[in-house]
């Protein structure tokens, strides 16, 4: 009896130690995930960064542009010419929206974005049928 109750301890001590070894391993597993998954995280932050700064870029690049465009409109029509008052009120109005994209971010735009489509469905989702036509329209050449 005394050979069965030792096969039977040293059945049971093995057993012991095969089970924490896969507890260990299952830790260090749950570890290696948790890493793994941090690691990705911060590529992920990283990479959304790079591309809202690229954007920011962008932004103040069109917004440069526009603020051009409206310098060389008021210079093109003199102040003499019948079109004078329009050039002036559309290069106003390019002006205030240069001034808007210095003054706001990305993340500003979006929010207004939403906002102005959650007050107007309709005429939202016309215009991006129409603009999906347009892009079809020239895609297709």
């Amino acid at each position: 009896m005394s050979g069965m109750n030792r096969m039977a301890n040293e059945g049971q001590e093995r057993t012991d130690e095969a089970g924490s070894r896969t507890g260990d391993t299952g830790g260090d597993l749950k570890k290696q995930v948790q890493d793994t998954a941090a690691h990705l995280a911060g590529q992920a932050r990283e990479a959304v960064s790079g591309m809202a700064g690229k954007a920011s870029e962008a932004m103040s690049k069109m917004g440069e542009k526009v603020s051009t465009l409206a310098g060389s409109l008021r210079e093109q029509v003199g102040e003499g010419s019948p079109l004078h008052s329009a050039a002036g009120a559309v290069a106003s109005r390019f002006e205030a929206g240069t001034d808007y994209l210095r003054e706001h971010d990305l993340s500003d735009l979006g929010r207004e974005a939403t906002g102005l489509i959650r007050r107007h469905p309709v005429p939202a989702m016309l215009a991006v049928f129409g603009l999906g036509l347009l892009l079809g329209s020239a895609l297709r050449r």
